[in-house]
């Protein structure tokens, strides 16, 4: 993913290719709500307005920290997009193996299950690695440039809109999934992402009535 442009990745994902789809953008959208977040902070570093040094200083450690907080995930997020991909097709070679028999049943079905698990940890693992980014944000709009609490808000949107699109990809392939310790495990963790980036929503709606006074 990382080596496209913007406008060959728009491209194929309206072609009739069946990928990259929905779960590649959630990752993308997690990695540009990374990416805004390291703007903000590259953005407030040197403007902190701090009485004391000593506090000025330390703001300035916790504000680098979300920055590479931040950075890291938007690899990740870009690697995410990829594994996504990668699960889909999995799953689709696990569909056209051979069903002649039983023994080609009893293989066709056990890589199905296999490609189908691998095909939730992707969005999984993008949902959880968004939900991370809850607490940076929501520090960041009270730390962060001012003049840039628009962009705190479009991440504090976009983290959640990247759990639930994730949360989707996970759900449709737990629906095939006959590993019950696997299915509750998924959807703990599922739930718990949720959970931690619904506040940001709000933080969202704060910042756009705060802008109308």
């Amino acid at each position: 993913m990382n080596q496209q442009s913007l406008q060959s990745y728009l491209d194929k994902l309206s072609s009739s290719a069946a990928t990259p789809g929905g779960g590649a953008v959630a990752a993308v959208t997690g990695a540009q709500a990374a990416a805004l977040i390291s703007m903000v902070c590259n953005l407030t570093k040197g403007k902190t307005k701090e009485s004391a040094r000593d506090s000025a200083e330390a703001l300035k450690k916790e504000i680098q920290a979300i920055n590479n907080r931040a950075e890291q995930a938007r690899g990740q997020f870009d690697q995410l997009a990829d594994d996504d991909i990668e699960g889909f097709n999995q799953v689709m070679a696990a569909y056209k193996l051979p069903r002649s028999n039983s023994q080609e049943r009893t293989v066709q079905h056990n890589a199905l299950q296999d490609a189908l698990k691998q095909a939730a940890q992707a969005p999984l693992t993008t949902a959880t690695l968004a939900s991370n980014l809850a607490q940076d944000i929501q520090r960041l709009s009270e730390i962060g440039n001012k003049n840039l609490i628009t962009d705190v808000g479009i991440a504090a949107l976009l983290v959640p809109t990247t759990v639930q699109a994730a949360r989707m990809n996970v759900l449709i392939n737990l629906a095939s999934i006959e590993d019950e310790q696997f299915k509750i495990t998924a959807l703990t963790a599922i739930e718990e992402a949720t959970s931690h980036a619904l506040p940001l929503t709000k933080l969202a709606d704060s910042i756009c009535t705060s802008l109308l006074k």
